[in-house]
């Protein structure tokens, strides 16, 4: 009888066994499922955040290289520069830059002459002078069919930049690149 019941006992036991093994099998294959289902779900959403982000720093900096004032403005500082001895005022220009690109949330702005270099910046990221690895956006600029974005890195830091044509009474002035900083989350999933 003692066997009997210790058989009874051994076999409760690798029933058990058996069954905590089968539910922890089945309990990671669901999980699985459900990060896979969640995964494929947001990266839609994902794609379609980042396409926002895009065509929200095109329109901010659309709003500037449209203005017809602040296009007059930097085109009439910097006429002088084209002149041989003369700067232009750049330092109007840079700090005109800084103050439109705040409350539009830009971290960088700068005014591009019609060979791509740099000819006024906001800020440190763009040096007077430097030309950045936008020659594939100009045409795209001059076209206003679709944003000219791209991402530069600009000293240590990713930039997501649109690339805007400045015109003024149809002449064209340069471009205006306006960017954004970002974070290494958003460099990965792009």
């Amino acid at each position: 009888m003692n066997k009997l019941v210790a058989t009874g006992v051994g076999l409760a036991l690798l029933l058990l066994a058996a069954a905590f093994v089968g539910q922890h099998w089945q309990g990671n294959a669901l999980s699985g499922y459900l990060a896979e289902r969640d995964l494929a779900r947001s990266l839609p959403a994902q794609q379609q955040l980042e396409a926002y982000r895009g065509e929200s720093l095109h329109i901010r900096a659309a709003s500037l290289s449209e203005d017809q004032a602040f296009v007059a403005y930097i085109a009439q500082a910097l006429e002088s520069a084209n002149l041989p001895g003369l700067q232009g005022d750049v330092s109007s220009v840079a700090d005109l830059l800084a103050e439109r690109s705040r409350p539009l949330n830009l971290d960088v702005s700068a005014v591009l002459g019609n060979d791509g270099a740099v000819l006024a910046s906001s800020g440190p990221l763009l040096a007077r002078g430097s030309r950045p690895s936008i020659e594939p956006l100009l045409d795209l600029a001059d076209s206003r069919d679709a944003p000219a974005l791209t991402v530069l890195l600009l000293g240590n830091q990713a930039v997501l930049v649109s690339l805007n044509s400045m015109q003024r009474g149809g002449s064209f002035d340069g471009y205006l690149l306006a960017g954004v900083v970002i974070g290494s989350a958003v460099l990965d999933s792009l």
